[in-house]
């Protein structure tokens, strides 16, 4: 990092695939020295945090009434929930109160704050003790996700667990039970390690559920209603982080740059209600996506003072100035 910082002055350094722990300890020590992120953590949390919103336009609630299960605590798990934390902090609930709204499971059940050895990000995002109390659970050292769902009655559940089938039938059928239009986010991928298959779930839930995956899926036919699922991919995400961070020659990376990110896309899709619309944009759109979110990106480093003041035009000249086209000289065969 110290050859990348003295050789390559400029250049933006994505962090991907390390452990959970790694992952947290290495953006913390380098995200004020070099510019960087963790698209695991950071890009994964944007994604989500803009299809929960998605889904909530969808169905007609808001985010400050949601109760929000995350299946699995690993660096993308505990990344988005972080990220759903910060946005409920935005729709102005009490930071005392976010424990309420926001609960994850690790491989070894519900995090508490009193479980022994939970440091770091687990230690952030997991819940007060006083939460389980009165909970009816087989075992108060390992609460598992059915207790869980029986007893927290979630309205938004997303699976970040890689663990394939997590979501079975009686899951899904009990958290329908406690809500009526759940939204349910099996982000894990590949297609193979996805907790729930998107026909499946909506065929549990008699197509009151609203789907979005990690990976891509096709339409889902049911009741004369065809949902199309929208697939959360980071892709919607980094490529315009970097491109805005790069064009407004960024000092540094602020968690308000992927908030922006994630509300561009949430702008993007432009959900309206409509029965079986995804909750994504789709990958085939990808291009105008980023530079939407690069703009956003762009203008929220230089609001934070993580880059040089400039324009709305002026960003705008720098991003689609350095936009690659693909364009080929036409050639025939010899």
């Amino acid at each position: 990092m110290e050859a990348i910082r003295e050789v390559f002055p400029r250049a933006l350094v994505q962090w991907e695939d390390f452990a959970s722990r790694n992952a947290f300890a290495i953006l913390d020590r380098y995200r004020d020295r070099v510019l960087s992120f963790n698209d695991d953590i950071e890009g994964t949390g944007a994604v989500v945090v803009a299809g929960i919103r998605s889904a909530l336009r969808h169905v007609g609630r808001r985010l400050e009434e949601e109760r929000i299960v995350f299946f699995g605590a690993g660096a993308s798990g505990a990344g988005s929930a972080l990220a759903v934390r910060r946005a409920l902090r935005a729709a102005s609930v009490a930071e005392r109160d976010l424990g309420a709204h926001v609960v994850c499971l690790d491989s070894k059940g519900l995090l508490l704050r009193d479980r022994p050895g939970v440091e770091g990000e687990k230690l952030t995002v997991a819940a007060d003790p006083a939460l389980v109390r009165e909970w009816n659970v087989a075992r108060r050292d390992a609460i598992g996700l059915a207790d869980v769902v029986r007893n927290f009655h979630p309205t938004v559940l997303v699976g970040a667990s890689g663990q394939r089938g997590a979501f079975s039938e009686a899951i899904i059928r009990e958290m329908h039970r406690g809500c009526p239009r759940p939204i349910i986010l099996p982000i894990s991928n590949p297609t193979d390690n996805a907790e729930a298959v998107p026909s499946a779930i909506l065929s549990w839930t008699d197509g009151a559920a609203v789907v979005g995956t990690g990976s891509p899926f096709p339409p889902v036919s049911l009741h004369g209603v065809t949902h199309h699922i929208g697939q959360g991919n980071n892709a919607l995400i980094f490529p315009g982080v970097g491109l805005g961070a790069i064009a407004v020659d960024a000092r540094r990376l602020t968690e308000s740059a992927f908030e922006a990110a994630g509300n561009a896309v949430f702008e993007y899709a432009g959900v309206s209600g409509r029965p079986g619309e995804p909750i994504y944009p789709p990958l085939a759109k990808l291009r105008d996506v980023s530079v939407r979110v690069a703009l956003a990106v762009a203008t929220a480093l230089i609001e934070a003072g993580a880059a040089p003041s400039l324009t709305r035009d002026e960003i705008e000249a720098r991003v689609r100035s350095i936009v690659w086209e693909p364009v080929y000289r036409p050639y025939r065969k010899a």
